[in-house]
């Protein structure tokens, strides 16, 4: 079932975001107030040549990237210098002494192996990293919390470190964490692993996270958490996501579905084309038009049914047909959503020119509606 897919709606108000490409004159003075201070930051820190480097960007050098960098800063305290420049001194001092390149260099234990995906891009064509929770040994992931803070730094390294830090391209990312086969009523070391870790990203990593969404997320913590973003900024507030147990529709709003895996209600990062949602009510026909194709062209189609079944088709009507002629059925299946295989892979080639077309018979149903997700490359 789907709980409140999106608690907080829109971005945040005001004229002047205070990203490069978009500063009022005092946010370019504060800027510029802040570069002169830069290198009495990095002396006081201590900070050797190698140590200049932070999230990928020398610091001891003038360039776009750094500005892009000292503005994450500013924003982060809402261009209020004297504590932008004790933030920035606070993370230079952090980084050195957590000697982040040789951790960056170090293998992950194997019990934090395989929790962290990178999937394809959102709508705003930021970096997707998701990250699974149900298959954690809680117990062993969370035994060590200056461990587990370490685990937690090098995946959101890894993520910084390929951003392009280039004016008008993605400076952020979204962050995917998926609680499906959580249970969150856990004790012991994870609050406290969760309270430093959180900790260490928002003094340390500001502005990173362009937006959290937490999928698969139990219905029974909806009122918490509604009471609890009563404390939080609007800022902040903008930035989070909950989506109930299996809320693709919900997720495909923020991630298309040819940027997500299978597993995630998606039709796989290597779909070509873009994929359509089509929502088909009860006691509905919809013929869904893939593009024009000729003689000979051959491709392929994909589709999924998110729940339950439905019948489908892949058809051709031909140039110049009447209205009214049956298409030539090139495949038809009933799909269901518990599939062994979930998304059908479908072949087709083109006997001759026309119009290919994707049919959901829903006609048959009383009640329920169909969501099928389809792309085809045209």
């Amino acid at each position: 079932g789907s709980l409140t897919r999106e608690l907080f709606v829109g971005e945040l108000p005001g004229a002047m975001s205070g990203f490069l490409d978009d500063l009022s004159e005092d946010q370019q003075r504060t800027l510029q107030s802040f570069k002169e201070k830069v290198p009495e930051i990095l002396k006081k820190a201590e900070c050797t040549k190698q140590d200049t480097v932070a999230f990928g960007v020398d610091m001891s050098k003038d360039s776009e990237a750094r500005d892009m960098i000292l503005l994450k800063y500013l924003r982060a305290r809402e261009f209020d210098e004297e504590k932008s420049v004790t933030m920035l001194s606070d993370t230079m001092e952090w980084r050195k002494d957590a000697e982040l390149e040789t951790l960056l260099k170090t293998p992950l234990a194997e019990h934090f192996l395989g929790h962290d995906v990178e999937e394809g891009f959102d709508v705003k064509g930021r970096r997707v990293q998701l990250s699974r929770y149900g298959g954690m040994d809680t117990d062993v992931v969370f035994a060590d919390v200056e461990e587990f803070v370490k685990y937690r730094v090098t995946i959101m390294e890894r993520n910084v470190r390929k951003l392009t830090f280039k004016k008008g391209e993605p400076e952020d990312f979204c962050v995917v964490h998926d609680y499906k086969g959580v249970s969150l009523m856990r004790g012991g070391n994870v609050k406290k692993c969760v309270n430093e870790i959180t900790k260490v990203l928002s003094d340390h990593y500001p502005e990173f996270k362009g937006i959290g969404i937490f999928m698969n997320f139990p219905a029974i913590f909806v009122t918490f958490i509604n009471a609890f973003t009563i404390f939080m900024s609007a800022k902040t507030k903008s930035k989070l996501v909950f989506l109930g147990e299996g809320d693709f529709e919900g997720l495909f709003q923020y991630i298309p579905p040819e940027q997500l895996s299978v597993q995630d209600g998606g039709l796989g990062v290597d779909t070509v084309g873009k994929a359509k949602v089509e929502t088909v009510s009860s006691g509905e026909r919809r013929v869904v038009s893939l593009g024009q194709v000729t003689k000979g062209q051959k491709g392929e189609v994909r589709a999924r049914v998110l729940f339950y079944e439905a019948p489908v088709k892949l058809a051709l009507k031909p140039t110049g047909a009447a209205e009214d002629a049956e298409p030539e059925i090139l495949w038809e299946k009933e799909i269901t959503a518990d599939q062994e295989e979930p998304v059908e892979k479908v072949a087709w080639e083109a006997s001759q020119a026309g119009e290919l077309v994707f049919i959901i018979d829903n006609s048959a149903a009383y009640f329920r509606s169909r969501t099928v997700v389809l792309s085809s490359p045209l």
